[in-house]
Protein backbone atom coordinates (compact mmCIF):
# COMPACT_ATOMS: atom_id res chain seq x y z
CA UNK A 1 0.00 0.00 0.00
CA UNK A 2 1.04 3.67 -0.57
CA UNK A 3 2.65 5.32 2.17
CA UNK A 4 1.38 8.13 3.56
CA UNK A 5 2.30 10.85 5.79
CA UNK A 6 1.68 9.40 9.29
CA UNK A 7 -2.09 9.88 10.54
CA UNK A 8 -3.38 10.96 7.23
CA UNK A 9 -5.96 8.40 5.70
CA UNK A 10 -6.62 7.98 2.05
CA UNK A 11 -9.83 8.69 0.98
CA UNK A 12 -11.70 6.10 -1.43
CA UNK A 13 -14.14 7.52 -3.09
CA UNK A 14 -16.38 4.50 -4.94
CA UNK A 15 -17.35 1.86 -2.57
CA UNK A 16 -20.40 -0.31 -2.55
CA UNK A 17 -22.62 -1.07 0.54
CA UNK A 18 -25.12 -3.40 0.71
CA UNK A 19 -26.66 -6.34 -1.49
CA UNK A 20 -28.11 -6.81 -5.15
CA UNK A 21 -30.02 -9.51 -6.68
CA UNK A 22 -29.99 -7.38 -10.08
CA UNK A 23 -27.00 -7.44 -10.33
CA UNK A 24 -26.14 -10.90 -8.36
CA UNK A 25 -24.03 -9.51 -5.40
CA UNK A 26 -23.92 -11.34 -2.39
CA UNK A 27 -24.48 -8.90 0.81
CA UNK A 28 -21.66 -6.10 1.49
CA UNK A 29 -21.53 -6.16 5.05
CA UNK A 30 -19.55 -2.88 6.86
CA UNK A 31 -16.95 -5.34 8.43
CA UNK A 32 -15.21 -5.57 4.51
CA UNK A 33 -14.49 -1.84 5.21
CA UNK A 34 -12.87 -2.44 8.75
CA UNK A 35 -10.40 -5.07 8.10
CA UNK A 36 -7.04 -4.51 8.95
CA UNK A 37 -5.75 -3.88 5.85
CA UNK A 38 -7.97 -0.82 5.44
CA UNK A 39 -7.06 0.75 8.42
CA UNK A 40 -5.64 3.83 6.93
CA UNK A 41 -8.62 4.20 4.41
CA UNK A 42 -11.87 6.41 4.71
CA UNK A 43 -14.73 4.96 2.60
CA UNK A 44 -17.23 7.16 0.28
CA UNK A 45 -20.30 4.75 -0.26
CA UNK A 46 -22.83 3.63 -2.92
CA UNK A 47 -25.92 1.72 -2.20
CA UNK A 48 -27.03 -0.76 -5.33
CA UNK A 49 -30.34 0.69 -5.57
CA UNK A 50 -32.30 3.60 -4.96
CA UNK A 51 -34.55 2.03 -2.16
CA UNK A 52 -31.64 1.47 -0.33
CA UNK A 53 -30.57 4.97 -0.37
CA UNK A 54 -32.43 5.99 2.74
CA UNK A 55 -31.03 3.09 4.68
CA UNK A 56 -27.54 3.29 3.76
CA UNK A 57 -27.58 6.69 4.86
CA UNK A 58 -28.16 6.20 8.03
CA UNK A 59 -25.37 3.56 8.35
CA UNK A 60 -23.36 6.16 6.88
CA UNK A 61 -24.26 8.61 10.04
CA UNK A 62 -23.50 5.99 12.27
CA UNK A 63 -19.98 4.58 10.85
CA UNK A 64 -17.13 6.78 10.90
CA UNK A 65 -15.13 4.95 8.26
CA UNK A 66 -17.79 6.28 5.97
CA UNK A 67 -17.04 9.62 4.84
CA UNK A 68 -20.59 10.22 2.84
CA UNK A 69 -22.64 8.39 0.01
CA UNK A 70 -23.94 8.61 -3.55
CA UNK A 71 -27.38 8.52 -4.55
CA UNK A 72 -28.06 5.57 -6.39
CA UNK A 73 -31.09 6.34 -9.18
CA UNK A 74 -31.96 4.10 -12.40
CA UNK A 75 -33.65 6.76 -15.20
CA UNK A 76 -35.26 4.26 -17.02
CA UNK A 77 -39.18 3.84 -15.72
CA UNK A 78 -39.55 0.92 -17.77
CA UNK A 79 -36.73 -1.72 -16.30
CA UNK A 80 -38.88 -4.20 -13.91
CA UNK A 81 -36.32 -2.89 -10.80
CA UNK A 82 -37.17 0.80 -11.59
CA UNK A 83 -39.00 2.08 -8.47
CA UNK A 84 -40.55 5.09 -6.95
CA UNK A 85 -37.45 5.46 -4.85
CA UNK A 86 -35.65 6.40 -8.47
CA UNK A 87 -38.06 9.24 -9.68
CA UNK A 88 -35.89 12.63 -9.52
CA UNK A 89 -38.47 14.06 -6.47
CA UNK A 90 -37.28 11.07 -3.88
CA UNK A 91 -34.06 11.26 -5.04
CA UNK A 92 -34.02 15.47 -4.77
CA UNK A 93 -35.24 15.02 -1.42
CA UNK A 94 -32.76 13.18 0.37
CA UNK A 95 -30.11 15.46 -1.52
CA UNK A 96 -30.88 17.78 1.29
CA UNK A 97 -29.70 14.99 4.02
CA UNK A 98 -26.40 15.35 5.59
CA UNK A 99 -23.03 13.45 3.97
CA UNK A 100 -25.05 13.27 0.84
CA UNK A 101 -22.16 13.94 -1.49
CA UNK A 102 -23.49 13.00 -5.01
CA UNK A 103 -25.25 10.88 -7.60
CA UNK A 104 -24.61 7.61 -8.84
CA UNK A 105 -25.39 6.26 -11.89
CA UNK A 106 -25.45 3.72 -14.72
CA UNK A 107 -26.36 4.23 -18.24
CA UNK A 108 -25.12 0.56 -20.10
CA UNK A 109 -27.03 -1.59 -17.53
CA UNK A 110 -30.13 0.84 -17.28
CA UNK A 111 -30.00 1.24 -21.56
CA UNK A 112 -30.25 5.12 -21.26
CA UNK A 113 -27.61 6.89 -22.93
CA UNK A 114 -26.22 9.59 -20.77
CA UNK A 115 -27.20 12.34 -23.21
CA UNK A 116 -30.53 11.17 -23.11
CA UNK A 117 -33.12 13.34 -21.86
CA UNK A 118 -34.38 10.97 -19.38
CA UNK A 119 -30.98 12.02 -17.13
CA UNK A 120 -31.90 15.82 -17.95
CA UNK A 121 -34.45 16.06 -14.60
CA UNK A 122 -31.26 14.67 -12.65
CA UNK A 123 -28.42 16.50 -14.29
CA UNK A 124 -30.53 19.32 -13.39
CA UNK A 125 -30.87 18.60 -9.38
CA UNK A 126 -27.17 18.17 -9.15
CA UNK A 127 -26.26 21.25 -10.74
CA UNK A 128 -28.76 22.87 -8.29
CA UNK A 129 -27.31 20.80 -5.10
CA UNK A 130 -23.71 21.73 -6.30
CA UNK A 131 -22.87 18.17 -6.39
CA UNK A 132 -21.29 15.91 -8.78
CA UNK A 133 -22.76 13.36 -10.49
CA UNK A 134 -20.85 9.46 -10.89
CA UNK A 135 -21.60 7.39 -13.92
CA UNK A 136 -20.20 4.53 -14.63
CA UNK A 137 -18.13 4.33 -18.12
CA UNK A 138 -18.41 0.43 -19.46
CA UNK A 139 -15.66 -0.97 -21.23
CA UNK A 140 -17.56 -3.40 -23.06
CA UNK A 141 -18.78 -0.45 -25.51
CA UNK A 142 -19.76 3.25 -26.02
CA UNK A 143 -23.52 3.01 -26.93
CA UNK A 144 -24.46 4.33 -23.78
CA UNK A 145 -21.38 6.73 -22.49
CA UNK A 146 -18.16 8.22 -24.05
CA UNK A 147 -16.28 10.97 -24.74
CA UNK A 148 -18.61 12.86 -27.16
CA UNK A 149 -21.76 12.32 -25.05
CA UNK A 150 -19.83 13.45 -21.78
CA UNK A 151 -18.77 16.74 -23.91
CA UNK A 152 -22.51 17.55 -24.84
CA UNK A 153 -23.64 16.75 -21.44
CA UNK A 154 -20.80 19.11 -20.13
CA UNK A 155 -22.10 21.88 -22.80
CA UNK A 156 -25.99 21.43 -22.15
CA UNK A 157 -25.26 21.48 -18.00
CA UNK A 158 -22.44 24.38 -17.77
CA UNK A 159 -22.81 24.12 -13.98
CA UNK A 160 -22.72 20.26 -13.96
CA UNK A 161 -19.15 18.37 -12.40
CA UNK A 162 -19.19 14.64 -14.01
CA UNK A 163 -17.12 12.16 -12.24
CA UNK A 164 -16.24 8.99 -15.03
CA UNK A 165 -15.67 5.66 -13.29
CA UNK A 166 -12.96 3.39 -14.99
CA UNK A 167 -10.69 6.46 -15.85
CA UNK A 168 -13.39 6.74 -19.05
CA UNK A 169 -13.67 3.24 -19.75
CA UNK A 170 -10.89 0.24 -18.76
CA UNK A 171 -10.32 0.28 -22.53
CA UNK A 172 -6.93 3.01 -23.55
CA UNK A 173 -8.83 4.36 -26.22
CA UNK A 174 -11.88 5.07 -24.10
CA UNK A 175 -9.65 6.56 -21.49
CA UNK A 176 -7.83 8.41 -23.98
CA UNK A 177 -10.99 10.27 -25.05
CA UNK A 178 -12.07 10.61 -21.57
CA UNK A 179 -8.51 12.24 -20.96
CA UNK A 180 -8.46 14.71 -23.55
CA UNK A 181 -11.74 16.16 -22.72
CA UNK A 182 -10.93 16.04 -19.23
CA UNK A 183 -7.91 18.40 -20.30
CA UNK A 184 -11.13 20.56 -21.58
CA UNK A 185 -13.18 20.96 -18.98
CA UNK A 186 -12.11 20.98 -15.50
CA UNK A 187 -15.48 20.20 -14.02
CA UNK A 188 -14.66 16.67 -15.15
CA UNK A 189 -13.15 13.94 -12.98
CA UNK A 190 -11.90 10.42 -13.45
CA UNK A 191 -11.83 8.15 -10.88
CA UNK A 192 -9.48 4.98 -11.10
CA UNK A 193 -11.47 2.28 -10.03
CA UNK A 194 -9.88 -1.29 -11.00
CA UNK A 195 -7.73 0.06 -13.56
CA UNK A 196 -5.75 -2.94 -11.88
CA UNK A 197 -8.30 -5.31 -14.08
CA UNK A 198 -7.61 -4.39 -17.26
CA UNK A 199 -7.91 -6.96 -19.50
CA UNK A 200 -9.95 -9.30 -17.10
CA UNK A 201 -12.42 -7.04 -15.50
CA UNK A 202 -15.79 -8.03 -14.64
CA UNK A 203 -18.93 -7.08 -16.22
CA UNK A 204 -22.46 -7.71 -15.25
CA UNK A 205 -24.51 -7.74 -18.67
CA UNK A 206 -27.13 -5.82 -18.82
CA UNK A 207 -29.77 -8.31 -20.59
CA UNK A 208 -29.42 -10.88 -18.21
CA UNK A 209 -27.95 -8.96 -15.08
CA UNK A 210 -24.78 -11.83 -15.13
CA UNK A 211 -21.55 -11.23 -13.55
CA UNK A 212 -18.63 -12.76 -15.50
CA UNK A 213 -14.73 -11.91 -16.24
CA UNK A 214 -13.70 -11.26 -19.51
CA UNK A 215 -10.50 -12.11 -19.68
CA UNK A 216 -8.16 -10.79 -22.70
CA UNK A 217 -3.97 -13.23 -23.78
CA UNK A 218 -1.48 -12.16 -21.10
CA UNK A 219 0.76 -10.44 -23.75
CA UNK A 220 -2.79 -8.43 -24.48
CA UNK A 221 -3.52 -7.46 -21.39
CA UNK A 222 0.47 -6.39 -20.25
CA UNK A 223 0.10 -3.93 -23.71
CA UNK A 224 -3.15 -2.58 -22.14
CA UNK A 225 -2.22 -1.70 -18.42
CA UNK A 226 1.32 -0.09 -20.03
CA UNK A 227 -0.92 1.69 -22.03
CA UNK A 228 -3.47 2.49 -19.52
CA UNK A 229 -0.15 3.77 -16.68
CA UNK A 230 0.61 5.67 -19.69
CA UNK A 231 -2.57 7.63 -19.90
CA UNK A 232 -2.96 7.86 -16.60
CA UNK A 233 0.86 9.44 -16.09
CA UNK A 234 -0.48 11.79 -18.70
CA UNK A 235 -3.00 13.46 -17.21
CA UNK A 236 -1.22 13.37 -13.58
CA UNK A 237 1.57 15.61 -15.08
CA UNK A 238 -1.19 17.92 -16.75
CA UNK A 239 -4.50 17.98 -14.44
CA UNK A 240 -3.90 15.95 -11.15
CA UNK A 241 -6.49 17.80 -9.39
CA UNK A 242 -9.44 15.83 -11.36
CA UNK A 243 -8.37 12.10 -10.88
CA UNK A 244 -9.72 10.45 -7.98
CA UNK A 245 -9.05 7.11 -6.27
CA UNK A 246 -11.88 4.66 -5.99
CA UNK A 247 -11.63 0.88 -5.56
CA UNK A 248 -15.13 -0.95 -6.16
CA UNK A 249 -15.31 -2.52 -2.94
CA UNK A 250 -18.43 -4.28 -2.07
CA UNK A 251 -19.02 -4.87 -5.54
CA UNK A 252 -15.38 -6.97 -5.66
CA UNK A 253 -14.56 -8.88 -2.55
CA UNK A 254 -11.30 -7.25 -0.32
CA UNK A 255 -8.93 -9.98 -2.25
CA UNK A 256 -9.56 -8.11 -5.01
CA UNK A 257 -8.58 -4.29 -3.43
CA UNK A 258 -5.78 -2.30 -5.28
CA UNK A 259 -4.38 1.01 -5.17
CA UNK A 260 -2.91 0.57 -8.60
CA UNK A 261 -2.16 2.80 -10.11
CA UNK A 262 -2.35 5.75 -7.51
CA UNK A 263 0.51 3.65 -5.58
CA UNK A 264 2.59 3.83 -8.75
CA UNK A 265 3.61 7.98 -8.36
CA UNK A 266 5.00 9.87 -5.95
CA UNK A 267 4.34 10.27 -2.69
CA UNK A 268 3.17 14.18 -3.10
CA UNK A 269 0.92 13.02 -5.99
CA UNK A 270 -0.45 10.57 -4.09
CA UNK A 271 -1.32 12.04 -1.62
CA UNK A 272 -2.91 14.75 -3.62
CA UNK A 273 -4.72 12.05 -5.37
CA UNK A 274 -5.70 9.90 -2.07
CA UNK A 275 -6.60 13.37 -0.21
CA UNK A 276 -6.26 16.59 -1.41
CA UNK A 277 -8.66 16.12 -4.35
CA UNK A 278 -11.60 14.20 -2.37
CA UNK A 279 -11.48 17.21 -0.04
CA UNK A 280 -11.52 19.86 -3.20
CA UNK A 281 -14.16 17.99 -4.76
CA UNK A 282 -16.93 17.11 -2.01
CA UNK A 283 -15.24 19.43 0.46
CA UNK A 284 -17.98 20.15 3.28
CA UNK A 285 -20.66 17.59 1.89
CA UNK A 286 -18.49 14.73 3.21
CA UNK A 287 -17.76 14.34 6.71
CA UNK A 288 -15.61 16.93 8.60
CA UNK A 289 -13.67 16.39 11.49
CA UNK A 290 -15.87 17.18 14.64
CA UNK A 291 -18.07 14.42 13.00
CA UNK A 292 -16.00 11.74 13.56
Amino acid sequence: MANLPEGEKRIDTHGFLGKSTVFAVPHTTASYFKRSEFSDTSFLIIPFEASRNAPTLKKIGQDPKFLGMYLMFNPNEELHFWTRADGVENIAKLMNERYVVGLKSLPSYYKVRMNDPRYFPYYEVAEQHSMPILLHAASSGQDFNSAEMTREVLDRFPDLKIILAHFGGLRPEYMAGAVKLAQEYSRLYLNTTTMHQMGRQSQTSNVDHSRRVIETGESEIEAMRRDAFDIFVGLCRTRPQQILYGSDLGYNPPEEYSLWPVDQVEQSLAHEIFIENPRRVFGILMKQEEDL
